[in-house]
């Protein structure tokens, strides 16, 4: 490995460098605590927030809670929230909802939007200061305009509520509503219509697996683009970004068994194995989870499917990546008999983990699979139950037993003679149809089985261990780049809803700690009101460094990389302690330190994905 020479006063062949002023109160969670979920837990919730040091606590004031008769308001369950926050000195960033009793929507009923806007900011003046306006309401799955262009309807509503807040209480500051898909058409379109009716830009992004540099970076670049075109640049918070962390994800279980029957493959009289190779998931529990009538449960690796018995079950894990050094081996899986099952969070196959030629899986098995961005740059990538439908043969899947759905369709235009294709459900868009949920059981030179189901609730998760330094690499970035504040998203695992939607949250249901909750204390504790931030990210390898003086004058230095090792030799400082992304004091033995002939202080190590960070008290 190259070996890469870092100082800490001065860094050479650095390509991109961002020096912020002092920044304080940056970091919060989010929470329901009005929900049946946490209502009865608030307390040691909320102790719990004040010993991971959040300054900030983001949450819903839903319309509906608050105005349950019309025109009567009562705001005594967030009345409860609110005071038991302030008593641990936690903010609060309030979110206006669009959706009233008995059908009122923020759009056809403007008036009465206004009217529990306005009280609500004014009941809280003094005590709440910070709203944003609508939650993600540029994802597709709400529905908060019927304007056929729907940045500017936002943009209606944008105006029409920081006109009630403002109204209420001057001196609020107005989010524009955090943004799930950050499109720069449709950021201008709102702010063509809003125009300066927002204080504090805002969106949400979802980066996981992957780190979330180059992500927050390309989200970033749309947001100021979009703000410096229609009236100049705003603060910009970052309301939800986290990685949910479950062992493993069965949510789709009753298609999954449903396609299963179709294929007459009883449970208790086959064979399923669980690709356990590059992934987080527990591949075997997951199968388990999916199978519960199954006598046989195994995991297979990579290097195992070719020699894997037929007729058998392969259950592929969540994610879109495959090593397509083995594509081939899974093409004769299917040939030989075997039954390829994805139940995923996306498409299969779709990124390819080795660094080779990306194999045509698919099509050498005769599965045809259009993306919604080939269909129509208008479809969206997600559809709710309103949008799709099982086929007559598989009705006993109510709407409930369904996932959220991904864009797509699969057809059966590469079919062989004798293969069947097997449409389990569809969705409706743009008058047309299309499979999103398919079966495909081969009968010519194949002779097994393809089970695809494109789902879009479990995609993007990762390991307990793998969450924590995530969540580093992006409160250093947002420190260094720009982000006023982050708030992470979820406080608590409640463990409901989902697999996907449950785990999320640097604490488990049970309030024990997720190795994140260590990060979240040292990373508040080493970067809230950190000022002189230094960030340095060298494209010509992996190392990134960033050094800052800490509110206690210390002075902070952290080496990791975005991806891979690379040898490095730092300077340090004489006097000064090491800790890891936990904040646990590394001993310097660890590492080679040696004093050069000149008096200075050297480190050698190798970086990774995990932050090291030397801190030592100013002279």
């Amino acid at each position: 490995m190259k070996k890469h020479i870092v100082s800490m006063i001065v860094v050479g062949a650095l390509c991109a460098s961002t020096l912020f002023g002092k920044v304080e109160g940056q970091f919060g969670v989010c929470s329901h605590p009005f929900a049946p979920r946490e209502r009865n837990i608030i307390e040691p919730l909320f102790d719990k927030m004040q010993q991971a040091k959040s300054s900030w606590l983001r949450t819903d004031f839903v319309w509906s809670i608050i105005e349950r008769k019309k025109g009567e308001y009562n705001f005594s369950v967030y009345d409860n929230i609110v005071d038991k926050l302030a008593q641990r000195n936690i903010s609060v960033l309030g979110i206006i909802t669009a959706g009233g009793i008995k059908g009122m929507g923020a759009e056809k009923n403007s008036e009465e939007w206004s009217a529990y806007i306005r009280a609500t900011v004014n009941h809280f003046k003094g005590r709440v200061d910070h709203w944003e306006i609508i939650n993600e309401h540029d994802h597709p799955v709400h529905i908060v305009t019927t304007d056929e262009n729907k940045g500017r309807g936002y943009g209606k509503l944008l105006k029409i509520a920081y006109k009630a807040v403002k109204e209420a209480n001057p001196d609020a500051k107005v989010l524009y509503g955090g943004l799930a898909m950050t499109k720069q058409d449709y950021i201008e379109e709102s702010l063509k219509v809003a125009g300066d009716s927002y204080d504090i830009m805002n969106f949400h992004t979802y980066p996981a697996p992957n780190m979330p540099e180059a992500r927050l970076e390309k989200l970033m670049d749309i947001l100021n683009k979009s703000m410096q075109k229609y009236g100049g640049k705003k603060p910009v918070w970052l309301t939800e970004i986290g990685s949910t962390t479950p062992e493993y994800t069965a949510d789709n279980a009753k298609i999954v068994r449903a396609c299963l029957k179709r294929l007459g493959l009883k449970q208790a009289h086959t064979k399923f194995y669980g690709l356990q190779e590059d992934t987080n998931e527990n591949m075997k529990k997951k199968t388990q989870a999916y199978f519960p009538k199954a006598k046989f449960v195994n995991t297979a690796k990579y290097t195992d499917i070719k020699k894997l018995p037929v007729p058998s079950v392969l259950v592929l894990p969540t994610g879109q990546s495959f090593n397509h050094k083995y594509g081939a081996d899974v093409v004769d899986y299917v040939r030989r008999g075997g039954t390829l099952l994805y139940s995923g969070g996306g498409f299969p196959f779709y990124f390819n983990k080795d660094k080779g030629k990306h194999y045509p899986i698919l099509r050498k098995m005769g599965v045809d699979l259009n993306y919604h961005w080939r269909i129509d740059k208008k479809m969206p990538a997600t559809f709710t139950s309103k949008n799709f439908y099982p086929m007559p043969e598989f009705k006993k899947l109510t709407k409930s037993n369904l996932p959220r759905l991904r864009g797509c369709n699969y057809t059966e235009n590469l079919l062989r003679a004798g293969d069947e294709f097997i449409p389990v459900c569809k969705i409706k868009w743009n008058n047309a149809e299309y499979t999103s949920v398919a079966i495909y059981k081969f009968n010519s030179e194949f002779k097994g089985n393809a089970i695809f189901i494109s789902s879009a609730d479990n995609g993007n998760y990762m390991t307990e261990e793998f969450q924590a330094i995530f969540l580093t690499h992006y409160m250093m970035y947002g420190v260094a780049n720009g982000i006023d504040k982050m708030f992470n998203y979820n406080f608590r695992s409640h463990g409901e809803v989902s697999a996907y939607e449950g785990h999320f949250g640097i604490v488990r249901k049970d309030m024990s700690e997720k190795p994140a909750f260590s990060s979240f204390i040292f990373m508040t504790d080493i970067l809230d009101g950190a000022k002189d931030v230094f960030y340095n990210f060298d494209t010509t390898a992996t190392l990134t460094s960033m050094k800052w003086t800490a509110k206690n004058d210390a002075k902070v230095s952290a080496y990791f990389t975005r991806k891979g090792e690379v040898d490095t030799l730092v300077k340090i400082p004489a006097e000064c302690r090491i800790f890891n992304h936990l904040g646990v004091e590394i001993s310097k033995d660890k590492f080679k330190i040696e004093k050069t002939a000149n008096g200075d202080v050297e480190m050698t190590f190798t970086a990774n994905i995990k932050p090291i960070f030397v801190i030592s008290k100013a002279k």
